[in-house]
């Protein structure tokens, strides 16, 4: 048995798409990708368990550190950047179009609340 799924809103069955839009708290659109994995969790190293984790992290940043040492500081902001700005530039556009469809802005006229 698998511990993921991966799926898109418009093929999932309507009980289990009520399910995952009262998980995120809000309604699907018909293109998303829908992405569930399930894990078992564990308790968090503490002593020297905990201090050999921390060293390996350390180490794991200096390694990524060293492969942009001769990187200008101003292109890694700008890569850093990027997503964040095509991110609110999408939810900008998504926004709008929400507020756009003729069934939300019938829906604010009428002065009636979820």
């Amino acid at each position: 048995m698998s511990n993921s799924a991966l799926r898109k809103a418009r093929d999932l069955s309507s009980d289990v798409r009520d399910a995952l839009e009262r998980l995120l708290g809000r309604a699907l659109q018909e293109e998303e990708t829908i992405s569930v994995q399930a894990y078992a969790t564990h308790e968090a190293p503490t002593g020297s368990e905990r201090d050999e984790a921390w060293r390996r992290l350390l180490e794991r940043i200096d390694k990524t550190a060293a492969r942009v040492a001769n990187v200008p500081e101003s292109e890694l902001d700008a890569l850093i950047d990027r997503p964040l700005i095509l991110s609110a530039i999408t939810r900008r556009h998504e926004d709008h179009a929400r507020r756009q469809h003729p069934c939300t802005r019938e829906y604010a006229r009428s002065g009636t609340s979820a």
